[in-house]
């Protein structure tokens, strides 16, 4: 098995803007997000990792045109590789008031698992070695949100470098699983316990959900919920308080967890055997928040480990 980088059509940032790319086909492991902007900054310019991660409203990964393998917000790539990696992103941010100031971020999409006891269970094979199960293109989407990021800052042109990253020399019968993730936002418009419901039956094997719980101004906060629980019928897997389950994410990833930012693990030190099989379940797969608010909201992205033995 040998590593390679290949790289793809680069994108051009343009406001609010739809632009697709195509990967190459073969085993893959991941693709790299170089972005670099240029912006015009206020006097108040203010910006951070999840500012310029944000200028991507939404990533998608799509399988021979039809199948959505990854759905996500960029500022969601950001928040996975700092708790994969533990440090944030690689970047470079220019605050200083003016036109043509430079910022930069490089972002790391995962097809292969990362803090994972075998990383290389869920390689995207597009080799098309069996006929039965050809993969004819593979997608990857950018969506762009508006000019305006951060405090008095404004995109005025840009572009993101992609690189991807794949294997060869790869026996014939080597075997994955898939990778995937899937986006859910949901008001909380009451005081008290909310249900979130979560895709089950099907190929619906969780290993983990990043949550993100923001206000009535869009920012993200830790006032906006009390408790968490993951539940299907009368069985839980999960009840934890907002804070306690804070602490478990700075002892699980050794960092500080960012305002409004939540990591539900369902697995013990990277052994996938202990992912949630869902595609059993007869009863709905709920995710009960005890809102503390009535004109918030939470935004969900469900990471899956899916068709493997692991």
């Amino acid at each position: 098995m040998h590593r390679y980088r290949k790289p793809v059509q680069r994108i051009d940032w343009a406001a609010s803007a739809y632009a697709p790319r195509l990967l190459p086909l073969g085993l893959l492991r991941g693709v790299s997000l170089d972005m670099v902007l240029t912006t015009t900054n206020g006097i108040a310019a203010a910006l951070t990792n999840y500012d310029l991660a944000k200028v991507i409203d939404r990533l998608t990964v799509k399988l021979s045109g039809q199948d959505d393998i990854y759905v996500m917000p960029g500022y969601h790539l950001n928040q996975m590789n700092y708790y994969d990696y533990t440090q944030a992103c690689f970047s470079t941010i220019d605050t200083a008031a003016g036109a043509g100031k430079t910022q930069k971020i490089c972002l790391w999409l995962p097809f292969a698992l990362v803090r994972a006891a075998m990383a290389k269970d869920t390689l995207l094979d597009a080799r098309n070695l069996d006929a039965n199960k050809r993969v004819t293109s593979i997608e990857l989407g950018i969506d762009f949100a508006a000019a305006a990021i951060g405090t008095d800052v404004t995109v005025t042109s840009g572009y993101i470098n992609l690189n991807a990253s794949l294997y060869d020399k790869v026996e014939a019968g080597f075997k994955t699983g898939r990778h995937e993730f899937s986006y859910i936002k949901a008001d909380l418009s009451s005081v008290g316990e909310i249900n979130v419901k979560l895709p089950y039956g099907g190929q619906n094997e969780y290993r983990r959900l990043f949550i993100y719980t923001f206000d009535n101004a869009g920012a993200l906060s830790d006032t906006q919920v009390s408790q968490f629980q993951l539940q299907a019928g009368t069985y839980s897997w999960d009840k934890i308080t907002h804070d306690q389950l804070k602490a478990d994410n700075n002892n699980q990833f050794s960092l500080t967890p960012d305002t409004g930012v939540y990591v539900l693990d369902l697995v013990t030190d990277g052994r996938m055997t202990e992912r949630l099989f869902a595609s059993n379940l007869t009863d709905e797969l709920l995710l009960t928040v005890t809102s503390a608010v009535t004109n918030g909201t939470i935004e969900i992205v469900a990471e899956k480990v899916i068709g493997a033995a692991f």
